[in-house]
Parts: C-alpha cells; sequence; structure tokens
C-alpha cells in the first residue's frame, strides 16, 4: 500500500551490491518502483550514484521495465490505487457523520436498529444493557468456576511479550489451576486465556455459554455458539497487538476493564497490514520514522466497564489492553449474516503460519 520511493528506501546491503552486479535485491526493488510508476530516469540516477556504470545502468533500468511481469504487475498496482482512492473516499463520506471520531453508548437497541445503524455501516457502538439480567459478573468467582468448571484442562498463552512468538507458545492446565495461578499474577502478558485457544477446550466454552442466566437479545443465537463465541482470562496487562477480526465481533466485558483503541477499517492503507490480521504498529507508541503513514490514522479509545459490550466492526483495527483482572466474551453467533472470511482462502500461507486468528 505504499508506494513513497526514495534514496532513503536502499539499504546498506543493496547498496554494497551495486558496485558489480544488479542481484535478484536490486531488480526486485527496480520492479517494484516501476510498477508503482517511478521515472525509469530516477532510477537509472539511483543506480549512478551507487557506482553503477552508466552503461550498466540503463540496460538494467530497459531489462526491468520492458519485463512482461513488471508490466503484470503495473496492472495489480493500478488495482490497488483504485482500492487506495475508494478507501478514501469512503473515509471522507465517514467524516460528514456528527458522531465521526465517537464511539456511541447506547441502551435498548433491537436488532434491527443494531443492524440498521451500526452493522451494515461498519461502524461501532458501546451496547450498555445487552446483559442488563444476567448475573454472571457476579456469580464467576474463582470458586464458583473451579468448582463448575475446575478439571477441564485448558490451553492458554504464554510468552507474549516476544513478538516473534506472539500468541504461538501455548500450554495446558486443569482450569482451576490455571484460576488458582492467575490469582496471583498482578500484572502480566503471558499467562491468557485467548481466542485463539478456544477449540482446545470447547467443554468450557460450552459450560460457559450454558451458564449464562437472562435474557438473551434477538441478535444472538446460542444455539449456534460453536467456534462463534470465545472466552478471554487474563491478569491486568494483557495486550492484544492491533488486529482486525474476519467478523462482526460482540466484545461483552464480564469482569475488569479493558482499553480498546480503534482504527476505522477503510484506514488500511496507513497500518501496515503485512502479517496476516495483524499490524507491526505500536498504537501506544508509534514508531513514525519507520512506519510514518500511522500518522493518517484516526485512533478512537474506549474503556469498557463491567456489562458492557462493544460492537467490533469486521475489518476495524483494534488493540486490547486489559487494565484489571479480567473476564470477557466475545460473541460472533450473531442472527444476521456475519461471515466474511474470503480473508483466508486469499491469504492460506500466512494463517498456514499462524499469523492469523
Amino acid at each position: 500500500m505504499r508506494s513513497s520511493l526514495t534514496l532513503e528506501k536502499i539499504t546498506p546491503e543493496i547498496m554494497a551490491m551495486t558496485q558489480t552486479s544488479l542481484d535478484a535485491t536490486w531488480k526486485q526493488w527496480l520492479a517494484s518502483c516501476m510498477m508503482h510508476g517511478a521515472d525509469p530516469a530516477y532510477l537509472k540516477e539511483v543506480l549512478l550514484k551507487q557506482g553503477m556504470p552508466a552503461h550498466d545502468a540503463a540496460l538494467a533500468v530497459e531489462e526491468v521495465l520492458n519485463h512482461p511481469y513488471v508490466e503484470a504487475g503495473r496492472h495489480v498496482a493500478r488495482m490497488q490505487k483504485q482500492l487506495e482512492w475508494l478507501l478514501n473516499i469512503y473515509q471522507q463520506v465517514h467524516r460528514l457523520s456528527p458522531q465521526y471520531g465517537e464511539i456511541e453508548r447506547r441502551s435498548g437497541l433491537t436488532r434491527e436498529t443494531l443492524i440498521r445503524e451500526y452493522v451494515s455501516v461498519n461502524r461501532p457502538v458501546v451496547i450498555t444493557d445487552m446483559a442488563k439480567d444476567w448475573t454472571i459478573s457476579e456469580r464467576w468467582t474463582p470458586d464458583y468456576l473451579s468448582e463448575k468448571f475446575g478439571d477441564i484442562v485448558i490451553e492458554f498463552q504464554r510468552y507474549r511479550h516476544d513478538g516473534s512468538q506472539f500468541e504461538l507458545i501455548k500450554d495446558h492446565l486443569p482450569f482451576k489451576t490455571f484460576l488458582a495461578q492467575l490469582a496471583l499474577i498482578e500484572e502480566a502478558n503471558d499467562f491468557y486465556i485467548t481466542a485463539y485457544n478456544t477449540h482446545m477446550h470447547q467443554a468450557l466454552m460450552d459450560g460457559l455459554i450454558a451458564d449464562i442466566d437472562g435474557t438473551i437479545p434477538d441478535y444472538l443465537d446460542m444455539a449456534d455458539h460453536q467456534k462463534k463465541a470465545f472466552v478471554w482470562i487474563g491478569p491486568a496487562g494483557t495486550l492484544t497487538q492491533l488486529h482486525f477480526d474476519l467478523n462482526n465481533g460482540l466484545l461483552h466485558q464480564i469482569q475488569g476493564r479493558k482499553l480498546v483503541r480503534m482504527v476505522p477499517s477503510y484506514q488500511l492503507p496507513y497500518v501496515y497490514a503485512e502479517r496476516g490480521t495483524f499490524s507491526p504498529v505500536n498504537p501506544e507508541k508509534p514508531d513514525y520514522q519507520a512506519y510514518p503513514l500511522f500518522q493518517q490514522v484516526h485512533m478512537t479509545e474506549v474503556i469498557l466497564e463491567p456489562g458492557d459490550t462493544l460492537l467490533i466492526p469486521v475489518g476495524w483495527w483494534h488493540q486490547v489492553r486489559a487494565l484489571d483482572r479480567s473476564i470477557s466474551i466475545t460473541f460472533a453467533n450473531t442472527t444476521f449474516d456475519n461471515a466474511y472470511y474470503g480473508f483466508t482462502q486469499l491469504f492460506p500461507q500466512l494463517f498456514d503460519q499462524g499469523c492469523g486468528k
């Protein structure tokens, strides 16, 4: 999504290779520049400044310029620019709304209103009373959960502070042992049950769903919760990196508080989406030198209190940090169409490597 082509993009490793020959790394750089419409004269000048003889520089640029693979790449780049233009139009249109940059807090939302005013226009909202008569916030104490579900062996994540191993290192304990150890942790990011683990302890998820009392809103189908509802349990300090989900999710906060930082889906060109559904940018302390386009992001923050439910629209980027010891459930088991999984088919290699949820 980034086509700013300057001499600063040339690494010392690339520079060292220009003195004698044009290797594959340089050819890749030339091809990328040409696909995005760089002036061939500028590219030749770059090669000359790096010590390549004029005749060799001219031949190298000519070879890449006329290569059929590069011409095909130009077509893809043009399509990309059109999509970026369309996303920018969406952003301009959204800015016309008086609520732009705000996340409303609403109560009494019906299925029809939720779909019309939020889901269908890809807009988040905090629902304050979805669970108004549920008692799980009070009932789900460590003692209660241990007694009811304690013998179920659960999977959880460790060493999430290591970016290279994020969400990849897992461990297993009886749920009661996990809860006992959790009670001793004040703040950490390496002891966390996440959505990524639910498939390994579906029995726990089934039991938790069955234990929910009170009125179920008409936009949720609790009978269809398997692989569509996910529990998150951990200490203060758990952090899920900036990412987007492949469907609309209703993040319901049961105990503790969470801080959610959100970036609109149409700002995709600015978040450096290079690893599946994750961004490498830390929105708490962005490195604008490494990620300059992130300065164009409009980020909104919301704190979820117990009983709050945040609609996270499909495609919206979000980072989630627990401010307290926390229990949350994400509900994607909606009674409206909520299947948008084509992304995994477009980029299966990323998900085979564990890069997405």
